[in-house]
């Protein structure tokens, strides 16, 4: 340990008042700060320094005033504890413990700094002054005041913020604390301002869903929820239990159950797996077995031990789709979307492919798709889903799902925002002149020879024209979906009293609504999670 010089430079000084030479122990900030502050003041304030500070002190040499052992290092021959805030949040949170008038807090930004500070070493009091001071940012910044609410789960602040973001109209502008709340917060204050009611809502916390009913709103599968929805969950067997030969690897999960397996395999599978068994041995396997001489036998497989944090569910779930398994029991959303986060942390890339496809083979709506593509960044899978949403009608996004509760307010927001976008897109590809009516020509012809055939023509595309536009714009999803959907064709085919009609004008008119659907889908803008969100913002206006 290294004593601090007082004369350091590296060290600059607080203002009054917490530059007092009576102060017994100083706090660094991160842009190296040093706050001489009490610590009995500091332990009656705090929960945190309390503990901290009434820990045994290590003892110091007399002579040197060295700490003995891993001590902390001093300065002016005062204890130092290095902080990770900066110096004018610290500055600002002392204040409030300290016999001084109250600091003037300007911006909610400075607010959230210091309250986060605040809960993180547990000062009770500064807390609870500091939600007085939140609840004053209502009426100048809702928003914001809804996301720390949301975040810190206060759930009377975030209410009022509701209420005001309500009148305001304003549940669709961005912030950037959005991305600290959950996808279920911001989705339950949409839903809160698309409402009259003034029932007390929760705002914070996650209603309470049967297991049933959660897996009927990850499907879209009514019939699940008509179930009793007091039964219990279904629990997946754990049934890669085979005894291996020469398996040289003991996997255990979290939870406490040991599985078999080959180092080779492991090695082959996983290349972080493959580190941690390099960290074991020193040694290769696979490398060593393949600069052998084909006389020379093969040493023992030695023994090593893996300790993972996954349970032994989702462990077994990935060793079947690593090893030759002849048959796999099915498994539940929630079961897939944690094993895809271990092959996924793990490199597992065959086992990753596999578990994609029995992601999109569950019959699981897009949305849930896109959260789970989402939160574990796959790319393809988070564009594919999007796609998908584009053609389903508005309840698509609009029904709440459990893994809402999982990623981040910001997510959810682009993905409307993205929704928002291409139906302006798609209406301007939709009135461009003559595009539709070229299409419509092509497949159902142009007309000339029949008056009546002139007439059912240009009657069937005025009202598939009016399908087209009648999504109201700026609200998902986009008319795509009108593109895509049988009632659009449907509103076209019925228009035949009177007309002179064949078989075949049907089954042109179905192409017809095909291509259209085909050539606007590629007009779209294409998702792009990096995309920066001023550019979004840019694009809605």
């Amino acid at each position: 340990m290294t004593r601090v010089p007082s004369s350091s430079p590296d060290l600059l000084p607080a203002p009054p008042p917490f530059d007092k030479s009576t102060a017994d122990i100083i706090l660094v900030t991160f842009d190296n700060v040093a706050f001489r502050v009490h610590s009995q003041l500091l332990s009656l304030a705090s929960g945190f320094f309390e503990d901290m500070l009434s820990l045994p002190q290590p003892a110091l040499d007399s002579e040197s005033n060295m700490g003995v052992g891993d001590a902390q290092p001093l300065y002016d021959d005062l204890p130092l504890i290095t902080l990770s805030e900066r110096s004018g949040t610290l500055e600002t949170l002392l204040r409030f413990l300290y016999p001084v008038p109250d600091p003037t807090l300007v911006q909610v930004e400075e607010l959230d700094a210091i309250l986060e500070a605040a809960l993180k070493y547990d000062m009770v009091e500064a807390v609870g002054r500091l939600r007085e001071r939140l609840r004053g940012f209502v009426d100048k910044a809702p928003l914001e005041v809804y996301c720390i609410a949301c975040d810190h789960g206060f759930e009377e602040e975030a209410c009022a913020a509701a209420k005001e973001v309500r009148s305001r109209g304003s549940q669709h502008s961005h912030v950037p604390q959005l991305c600290r709340i959950t996808i279920g917060c911001y989705y339950r204050l949409l839903q809160y301002c698309t409402t009259q009611s003034s029932e007390q809502w929760s705002f914070c916390h996650p209603p309470k869903i049967q297991p049933q009913t959660a897996q009927a709103a990850s499907t879209g599968d009514p019939d699940l929820a008509s179930n009793d929805a007091s039964s219990s969950p279904r629990l997946s067997p754990i049934i890669f239990n085979y005894p291996m030969q020469e398996a040289s690897v003991s996997l255990w999960s979290s939870d406490g159950t040991e599985f078999r397996v080959h180092a080779d395999i492991l090695s082959l599978a996983s290349p972080a797996l493959k580190r941690r068994l390099f960290d074991l041995t020193g040694v290769d396997e696979s490398h060593a077995a393949s600069q052998m001489a084909p006389s020379e036998t093969p040493a023992p497989p030695r023994s090593m031990v893996l300790v993972l944090e996954e349970d032994a569910v989702t462990i077994s779930h990935l060793l079947e789709n690593l090893y030759p398994v002849e048959e796999c029991p099915e498994r539940t959303l929630e079961e897939v979307s944690r094993s895809l986060a271990a092959a996924r942390k793990y490199g597992m890339q065959r086992v990753l492919r596999n578990l994609t496809t029995q992601l999109w083979s569950s019959n699981t709506r897009p949305l849930v798709i896109f959260l789970i593509a989402a939160r574990l960044n796959l790319t393809n899978e988070v564009r594919k889903a999007v796609t998908l949403i584009l053609r389903r009608d508005r309840s698509e996004v609009d029904e709440y799902c459990a893994e809402m509760e999982d990623g981040n307010g910001e997510t959810y927001y682009r993905l409307l925002a993205h929704v928002r976008i291409c139906h302006k897109s798609a209406l301007s590809w939709i009135n461009h002149p003559n595009r539709v009516k070229s299409i419509f020509d092509t497949f159902v012809g142009s007309g000339g020879s029949c008056y009546y055939c002139d007439q059912w023509r240009s009657n069937c595309l005025s009202r598939y024209m009016e399908s087209l536009r009648a999504t109201p714009v700026g609200n998902p999803p986009c008319c795509l979906y009108a593109a895509t959907s049988m009632s659009t064709l449907s509103s076209a085919l019925s228009f035949t009293g009177g007309y002179c009609t064949h078989p075949r004008d049907s089954v042109n008119l179905t192409k017809f609504s095909e291509e259209v659907a085909r050539q606007l889908e590629s007009s779209l803008p294409q998702w792009d999670i990096d995309e920066d969100v001023a550019h979004v913002i840019a694009r809605l206006n």
